[in-house]
């Protein structure tokens, strides 16, 4: 049997494409046959019906001349027999090889769209991204909103940014690639949403993708949100641009799987000068991974942070930060930290100290953090008031969070750890709230009477 060569038809990959129905299930009393489409190394399973199966040969017959009586034939009684179905499986699959082999690497757009090409194939993926954002990429740019992709259509992108211009990309205005290229180039914030599981019905696992963002000409914040940072092939360009950095649930254990992402060595020895200096970023965002420490040498990576947050992460100390002298925001909660001794050392200007969630029993160890102005340690072993005296006495602390330590449930608590602050204690709001009058008011005795006991011991 001839098939007639098909007019419209849409490139896919060059590799060779093959189809076959293993098998068939029950679906909600309906039989639907589970088709694995094969692209190379790549494969996935597609389910289908068979009015589906009949809508599409009516397409190819109506728009590609194909003959009539190459689809097995319809059966209205005894169609839920399993010997039938079985057979129908059978002229099924043998139906789909004959199409696919003689269209050979040109399939028309129904075939593709029946075996969904445009989830998992590179062609037909930016081909639909393109489509897309011929309608609302404009849009989407002007909203501001951070745009979120998956690796698997970044990798699609790396790949189609290699292959040739199509001709029959040519006479698609609608999916014309530049579409894509031109979106890509005005996207200022970007989330990339990986995942460590199979794609769907394939074979495909996004994080174990390559990918470029070399595309993206203006951008200035970036996530990767349980994504692998190691597929990045090239992060050359935005060491000069990127503002913000932010990797979430991605497994690291140290802060340089992520700034030296693109390099097959991890353990470079990098200098201040290093061409892996992230030039341009304030803010560094890691939490949810599996650090333990911070590297001397990752400080040096980022010389103009200010935000680091590291929490939820492994660490059990704080070291190696005193060069960051631009940071002012540090976040180490959920953390496994026991004690800080002599942070001044070991910290630089810091405005705002976040520990909660840690294994903390005292904070004399943050008494010399003169520039501290928020100061969250909740949920940790705090027990003895005394330990809170050293904080108390820096001059800039205006917001002091000690709500789940033991230390909470002492007689008058809060008006004892507000009279540490002495005149300053209007100034300074404890556990989110600010003091009542009557607080100032007991504060102010209590001070009184304090300031009399220190006379009398003079005399």
């Amino acid at each position: 049997m001839a098939l007639y060569v098909f007019s419209k038809s849409r490139d896919v990959s060059q590799q060779k494409v093959d189809v076959c129905i293993p098998f068939a299930e029950k679906e909600e009393e309906c039989t639907v046959y589970v088709i694995k489409v094969s692209v190379g190394e790549i494969w996935w399973l597609v389910k289908q019906r068979y009015k589906n199966f009949d809508l599409l040969h009516q397409q190819l017959v109506l728009n590609h001349g194909l003959r009539k009586d190459l689809l097995p034939a319809k059966k209205i009684i005894g169609n839920k027999d399993p010997e039938f179905i079985e057979r129908r499986r059978s002229d099924l699959e043998i139906y789909l090889k004959k199409i696919v082999q003689f269209l050979e690497k040109a399939l028309p757009l129904e075939v593709c769209s029946f075996f969904e090409f445009e989830e998992y194939e590179v062609y037909s993926l930016v081909r639909k991204l393109a489509a897309e954002l011929y309608v609302n990429g404009e849009t989407k740019i002007l909203s501001g909103k951070t745009i979120s992709m998956n690796p698997l259509q970044l990798h699609a992108v790396t790949q189609k940014i290699q292959l040739p211009r199509s001709p029959v990309e040519q006479l698609n205005k609608e999916q014309d690639f530049a579409h894509v290229l031109d979106f890509l180039a005005n996207i200022e914030s970007l989330e990339i949403v990986g995942n460590r599981d199979f794609y769907r019905n394939s074979n495909l696992i996004l994080n174990n993708l390559p990918f470029d963002l070399s595309a993206f000409k203006s951008l200035k914040h970036l996530c990767f949100n349980g994504a692998n940072v190691s597929s990045l092939i090239c992060a050359r360009s935005l060491r000069t641009s990127l503002e913000t950095l932010s990797a979430h649930s991605c497994g690291l254990k140290s802060m340089l799987e992520v700034l030296v992402c693109d390099s097959v060595h991890k353990n470079l020895e990098i200098k201040v000068d290093s061409p892996y200096a992230w030039r341009e970023l304030v803010s560094l965002d890691l939490s949810e991974n599996n650090m333990t420490e911070v590297s001397p040498a990752a400080v040096c990576l980022v010389p103009k942070l200010r935000r680091l947050c590291l929490n939820c992460n492994a660490l059990e100390s704080v070291t190696n930060l005193s060069s960051l002298s631009a940071l002012e925001e540090l976040n180490l909660s959920n953390n496994r930290i026991r004690q800080l001794p002599d942070l001044h050392t070991k910290l630089g200007n810091v405005k705002s100290l976040l520990l909660a969630q840690n294994r903390l029993t005292n904070l004399d160890g943050l008494g010399k953090l003169y520039g501290l102005v928020t100061l969250d340690v909740r949920s940790n072993k705090i027990a003895d008031l005394e330990t809170i005296r050293p904080v108390a006495a820096l001059p800039c602390l205006e917001e002091l969070t000690l709500t789940g330590n033991p230390v909470t449930t002492v007689l008058d608590f809060r008006t004892k750890v507000l009279t540490m602050f002495g005149n300053r204690a209007s100034e300074v709001s404890l556990d989110n709230e600010k003091a009542m009058q009557k607080e100032l008011d007991t504060v102010a005795v209590l001070l009184a009477l304090s300031n009399s006991a220190k006379k009398l011991s003079i005399k």
